[in-house]
């Protein structure tokens, strides 16, 4: 079985199985022992107990730092379950089983205890400005992700990627300054254009008019639509003539400001689960995993 003891021997080995140093570990430990022993409590409601408070098989992984290891190195690393059980010395089954059912959802649990989850939905302004606290500026940006050919035909449809020339999932991120995923989108098909997503939210209409929103060429046509934002956007090229020179040096000063949101869906995808070729068939997991990388970077951030 895994080590932990040598795997917390030093900030690169920590960081090499689970994308965060040792003290970042110890400090999301507490949280998600806590929000571990709740969903337990949740998933034991109404129940009729057969066997006293602690009886029963004993389960392979017992201590909470050894069950925050396992969801870590499933999100960073993203092994295949045979991989895992081996690792762990336990069936593929099991391994399946400890992941969708519990550790998944107690380290989204511990994120969220923690305030580092990204809102799903914003429905007025008063809502945007306590997501965004004297925000000054916000950058949005789609993020494409490849996934497993669907079986369902209409499901290939939807996820085939005329972009990308492979069928993937895609979410639309905004985050502030700082690099912080404050909101993401639900995940739709990789045939969903940038744009379209996002006029599918209702976010754009409570951005407060002083708030700079800086987008890339994938939301053209927003600024017709959001007339009221303050919206930076690169100049195209005319069609069969150069860019001006004062486009491209407009166009590399915003680059410069917007490579932040890159940096912070870089960070996101530092946990392998959302950038290597999504496998899972659960029904809505491939959105939670996403949610859970985005609060795994904030929580990156918040322990630097």
């Amino acid at each position: 079985m895994i080590s932990l003891k040598r795997a917390m021997k030093d900030d690169r080995s920590m960081k090499a199985v689970t994308g965060m140093s040792v003290k970042a570990f110890n400090v999301l430990l507490a949280d998600f022992k806590q929000a571990y022993n709740e969903l337990i409590a949740e998933e034991n409601k109404g129940r009729k107990r057969i066997r006293n408070e602690g009886g029963g098989r004993r389960g392979k992984i017992k201590e909470p730092e050894n069950k925050l290891l396992f969801a870590l190195i499933y999100f960073k690393c993203y092994p295949t379950f045979d991989l895992m059980g081996v690792l762990f010395d336990m069936d593929r089954g099991r391994c399946n089983k400890w992941i969708h059912k519990r550790l998944a959802g107690a380290l989204e649990k511990a994120l969220g205890r923690k305030l580092l989850l990204p809102e799903r939905k914003i429905s007025s302004l008063e809502e945007f400005i306590r997501v965004f606290p004297d925000a000054e500026r916000i950058m949005i940006d789609g993020t494409e992700r490849p996934r497993r050919r669907p079986k369902d035909k209409d499901k290939q449809k939807d996820c085939y990627s005329g972009k990308k020339k492979k069928h993937t999932v895609k979410n639309i991120t905004v985050c502030d300054k700082e690099k912080r995923i404050k909101l993401l989108s639900p995940t739709y098909g990789g045939s969903e254009h940038d744009y379209g997503i996002t006029k599918k939210q209702s976010f754009p209409n409570h951005i407060p008019k002083w708030v700079e929103v800086y987008i890339d060429s994938g939301f053209e046509g927003m600024d017709k639509d959001y007339d009221h934002l303050k919206l930076f956007k690169p100049k195209r090229k005319p069609r069969g003539k150069p860019l001006p020179e004062d486009d491209k040096k407009r166009n590399t000063g915003l680059a410069g400001i917007r490579v932040i949101v890159e940096h912070a869906i870089g960070g996101i995808k530092r946990m392998n689960i959302v950038s290597h070729t999504y496998r899972n068939i659960k029904k809505g997991f491939e959105d939670q995993v996403m949610l859970v990388s985005a609060g795994l970077w904030n929580y990156h951030l918040s322990v630097k």
